[in-house]
């Protein structure tokens, strides 16, 4: 299914991409690669590397970036460790939702099957719509080979998505009207609940224990607490399971960052990725806001934006689709245009003062 969705999405993209180019004369510059971001004041210097690998120079005054995002071992150890926990020593235990849900069924039980020689059990660590997605991938494919129970560990409360307070009582959902409740919209859960497919997996872990349509258990472990008991237990888990999956989120995947072509930019990092604002402009490891660049993206996200709303005990980063094509792009979009127009305006400023001052020396 996957293969074929890829091949509409590509295809539609190819439609989209020819109508810009054609109806606004924008220039797409393709298999083009962005090496580096120099801020110089009130503009950027992108360092870019074209098709035939020579490099050239583009001034503008906002970027907009979709960076995209790495899971890594090193992204799992280091959450763990947050959590008072320690991850296995041994790498090829450790496998990404990336892998689980992009492997072929006969690669992904082979590997496995491995795996599981001396233990029937898996971790998963996060409580994100992929790892409900895992979850269903490992037990669908994995049962037949063995699998027995996947330990789902998570820092936050597993929520679900409702539409209504009408729609969540009639489930006999129980939520908390100050914390789960968007004030902008009503819905229940906004930014944090589960929907769609992952709604209907999460219903069935957090109701039967097991992921629907199979035999596999599931039992979910909040370690987010520290509780002492719940982080022994956990630890236990780790320790006995065959294979640790992390659906914890992504490292974003940045260009070099420069200030004035010489001092390196490291940006600062927060629960569910990068420290930006409602527009997508991150902030340094000291605290500055960088006006002007936007970053979108696994391993990016925004930041909650009152107006558009969220509920109170969401606290991560803003990722849905439904929210970038309609209400969360519009503070970025604003911003951009501001800017330009602002450097518009100060070129024809310019432009008029050199002018007058030719006319001055006649």
């Amino acid at each position: 299914m996957l293969p074929e969705v890829a091949a509409v999405l590509g295809a539609a993209t190819e439609l989209l991409v020819a109508h810009i180019e054609r109806t606004y004369g924008v220039l797409v510059r393709r298999a083009s690669r962005v090496e580096s971001v120099i801020r110089r004041g009130e503009h950027f210097d992108l360092r870019v590397r074209a098709p035939d690998g020579s490099r050239y120079e583009v001034r503008t005054a906002s970027v907009v970036m979709n960076i995209g995002g790495t899971q890594t071992p090193h992204l799992l150890r280091d959450a763990l460790r947050e959590m008072k926990l320690v991850a296995p020593q041994e790498d090829e235990r450790m496998l990404t939702s990336d892998r689980v849900l992009s492997e072929p069924v006969a690669a992904l039980r082979a590997h496995f099957s491995q795996l599981m020689r001396d233990s029937q059990s898996l971790v998963v660590v996060g409580g994100s719509h992929s790892a409900f997605s895992v979850l269903e991938r490992l037990a669908v494919e994995l049962e037949a080979v063995g699998l027995k129970e996947i330990v789902l560990l998570h820092r936050s409360p597993i929520k679900l998505f409702f539409e209504t307070r009408e729609a969540a009582q009639q489930a006999g959902y129980v939520f908390d009207e100050e914390s789960d409740v968007c004030p902008v919209s009503g819905r229940i859960n906004r930014s944090g609940g589960l929907r769609y497919r992952a709604f209907e997996i999460g219903g069935g872990v957090l109701t039967e224990g097991v992921v629907p349509g199979t035999r596999v258990k599931v039992r979910t472990l909040p370690v987010g607490g520290g509780d002492a008991v719940a982080i022994a237990d956990a630890q236990g888990c780790l320790n006995a399971c065959a294979g640790v999956i992390q659906c914890i989120g992504y490292q974003p995947s940045l260009p070099e960052l420069l200030r004035d072509d010489k001092e390196p930019v490291a940006l600062r990092e927060i629960q569910g990725g990068l420290d930006s604002d409602a527009a997508g402009c991150p902030c340094d490891t000291d605290g500055r806001r960088i006006e002007g660049l936007h970053l979108f993206g696994l391993g990016s996200g925004l930041a909650v934006d009152p107006k558009i709303g969220s509920e109170a005990s969401f606290h991560g980063r803003i990722y849905g689709i439904w929210q970038f094509h309609h209400d969360a792009s519009r503070p970025a979009l604003e911003r951009v245009l501001t800017k330009a127009a602002w450097h518009e305006q100060l070129a024809h400023s310019q432009t008029l003062h050199r002018y007058r001052l030719g006319r001055g020396r006649r």
